[in-house]
Parts: structure tokens; C-alpha cells; sequence
């Protein structure tokens, strides 16, 4: 009989550890990163032990806390790479694009290689739009799509939604100047992100 309620006993030990295990990760497991090596809500020097070598800029910001590195990401040599940081969080990151191309066209065909990345990465986009300016726009840079895009003319915008994140991606221009970066926030703390910028504008009065 003692033998019986040992057994039961050493039994019951290891229905509970093995319980224990299936509903909840091991200690080793980690979960997957949101931008590059890094979680949202990570503080700033969590974020600077993800990259090699120092941030080539630091600043503040409008209540906001900056980080960039440039860096070669996807394939493009001229990427800088930006933490945004709010009460010390990590709440949004972004890739800015700096390839230069003498043909405008070319800008697109970035936009369309990064949009493939993204598409492998999180699957279909909840959104994606080209947008003209006006219907007249249309009409003069048929055609040239890459020149409407420099001019202001013509902007591309292609959006993915999943549990933690908001992404988009989003090609427009001005004056001949392009702009193309790939923007992150954090579903949880944009709000405080948001807060903070706020705050800070209003400390300026």
C-alpha cells in the first residue's frame, strides 16, 4: 500500500511539471523580434546590445528618443536604420532609404523588391494603394510614373497589419526629391508613443 501511494504520489509530480510545460514557453525559449533583433517595449541600451558598434547618431526629439545606424539592409548599401524610443520603450523603428537613381523609375522598382520582402516576411498586405495627386496628374506623367513620384505627383503606399504590429511601407516625393522608407509601430504603445510627442509639443508654449 506505501508503495502504491509513493507511485501515485511521483505520479501526480510529474503530471503537474508536464502541465506546467505545455501551456507556457520553456525558459530558453524566446519569442520572435519585432524590428531586426528587437522587441517592442525594449529600453535603449537592450536595443544598442542587438547591433554591432555604436549608433551613429543619438538624439531627442519632441519627447522622443532616437537611435540611428546605417546599415546595408535588403540588398541597398544606403539604409539608415531608426529606433524610436518613448519613456524609454521601444515603440516604433524605421528603414529610410537613401539609394540615389538617375532614372526615377527606378524608385519604384525598389519599392516593388521591398514590397516582395515584406510580402515573404508577413504574408499578403491589408492595404496597398497608388495614389495621384489629381486626375490631371494622371493624365500628364502617363507613363512616367517614376517622375510623378519625384514631383509629388503620384505616392505608393502598401500597409500589413499583424497582433504587435502596424506596418507600412510608403514611396512618395516632393521638388524632385524621393523619399521611400518602411515604418514600424507597436500596436501596444503607440498610444503612449503618441502621449509623449504630444506632451512635449505642448511643453515648447
Amino acid at each position: 500500500m506505501k508503495k502504491l501511494v509513493i507511485v501515485m504520489v511521483l505520479i501526480g509530480a510529474v503530471g503537474l511539471c508536464t502541465g506546467s510545460n505545455a501551456t507556457r514557453p520553456g525558459a530558453d525559449e524566446k519569442a520572435a523580434p519585432d524590428f531586426r533583433k528587437a522587441a517592442w517595449g525594449m529600453t535603449v541600451d537592450e536595443v544598442k546590445a542587438t547591433e554591432t558598434g555604436k549608433p551613429d547618431q543619438e538624439s531627442d526629439i519632441q519627447g522622443e528618443h532616437l537611435l540611428d545606424y546605417d546599415r546595408e539592409v535588403g540588398g541597398f548599401s544606403h539604409t539608415t536604420v531608426f529606433y524610436i524610443f518613448a519613456q524609454n520603450k521601444l515603440a516604433r523603428a524605421k528603414y529610410i532609404f537613401n539609394e540615389e537613381h538617375s532614372d526615377d523609375a527606378d524608385y519604384i522598382s525598389d519599392f516593388q523588391s521591398v514590397e516582395k520582402l515584406l510580402e515573404e516576411r508577413y504574408g499578403p498586405p491589408s492595404s496597398h494603394n497608388k495614389i495621384w495627386k489629381s486626375d490631371d496628374d494622371q493624365d500628364e506623367f502617363s507613363g512616367h510614373e517614376g517622375l510623378a513620384v519625384a514631383t509629388g505627383a503620384l505616392s505608393f503606399y502598401t500597409e500589413w497589419d499583424t497582433s504587435a504590429s502596424a506596418i507600412i511601407e510608403a514611396l512618395d516625393g516632393d521638388n524632385y526629391s524621393v523619399d521611400f522608407q518602411v515604418e514600424y509601430d507597436s500596436v501596444l504603445l503607440k498610444a503612449m508613443d503618441e502621449a509623449a510627442v504630444k506632451k512635449a509639443k505642448a511643453n515648447q508654449f
